[in-house]
């Protein structure tokens, strides 16, 4: 039977806690260095794990995100009292144009990074993430009217042939609700065939914006002229203005905001294989359906769908 001594149990255990702090420091030092370049270096794609380092820059022009409201013409009357302006009158209101128009246009500015692994090499998942600003009109309507009447006659001394001599009234008006946009927006796409010249990528995203710089303007113009009746090719040379009526009016409004959820499509079209500046450079071309939440001080809180469409380029970084 052998019997340990106290200083054989002693050295027993001593080493056995110096195998465990080097196994310790050894799990610690490869932990360290695997996130020290994760954040500054940025993980390759294909290693698995997350990474920040962008791959891509976004710079598209085109619609940008937009609610629409109902096309009722009584929403226009919120934003201007567009009865009581001078030369509009009641009957105008039977023969207008009237939309709801609700789209903007502008750009949009974004950036992506790569999402998670690639699971097949010619598909990729990133992140998308960037702001867009613009210019919106949120409803619109114009009239047009012309009056004539017989005025006088003029009688050839040549031939004795009689010309009618017309006077005529035209009115027009017009008046529209524009704002500005800025806002945020957020992306997960999948991009596919990666390794092809043309690749096709589908996603969903949210956004949100305020509505800046609300105003509402109103044009009325007034013109009286004469011009011989049916003159035919010579009808442009008879036309006399007598008088000319212009008037303009602005209001401002509130602002408001908006909220989208929406579901980009698209194609990136690479414009060279050979040489590197060109291999970094996409053609882009995106459609994305949506639908958004609208609220405004004067038109009150809607939802509505649209359908946005932007091209410009994408940039590998």
């Amino acid at each position: 039977m052998r019997i340990h001594c106290k200083r054989d149990i002693t050295m027993k255990m001593y080493r056995m806690n110096l195998r465990r702090v080097l196994a310790f420091s050894c799990i610690y030092i490869f932990c360290f260095s695997s996130s020290a370049q994760e954040l500054n270096e940025g993980i390759d794609i294909n290693s698995g794990y997350r990474t920040w380092k962008p791959n891509a820059l976004y710079v598209q022009f085109g619609g940008v995100e937009g609610g629409r409201y109902t096309n009722d013409f009584n929403l226009l009357e919120r934003f201007i009292d567009i009865r009581n302006m001078p030369g509009v009158r009641e009957n105008d209101f039977y023969n207008m144009d009237y939309y709801s128009v609700g789209m903007g246009s502008g750009m949009q500015l974004m950036i992506s990074h790569p999402s998670k692994k690639v699971q097949l090499a010619r598909d990729a998942f990133d992140w998308r993430y960037g702001f867009f600003f613009g210019e919106q009109q949120l409803a619109y309507a114009a009239f047009n009217d012309q009056i004539t009447f017989a005025f006088d006659t003029l009688t050839s001394g040549s031939t004795g042939q009689t010309f009618a001599i017309d006077s005529v009234i035209a009115r027009n008006w017009n008046v529209s609700a524009n704002n500005r946009m800025i806002g945020l927006k957020t992306e997960y796409i999948g991009r596919f065939l990666t390794k092809r010249r043309a690749e096709f990528y589908l996603g969903i995203g949210v956004s949100a914006a305020i509505l800046t710089s609300a105003i509402t303007e109103f044009e009325y113009s007034e013109s009286y002229y004469t011009k011989i009746r049916d003159a035919g090719i010579f009808d442009e040379y008879d036309l006399e203005s007598k008088e000319n009526i212009y008037y303009s009016y602005r209001r401002a409004n509130g602002n408001g905001w908006l909220a989208s959820l929406n579901i980009p499509a698209g194609v990136s079209i690479n414009l060279g294989k050979k040489r590197e500046f060109w291999k970094k450079l996409y053609l882009n071309f995106e459609a994305a359906p949506s639908i958004t939440l609208l609220s405004t001080p004067e038109g009150g809180t809607t939802v509505s769908s649209g359908f946005n469409f932007v091209s410009g380029l994408r940039i590998n970084l």
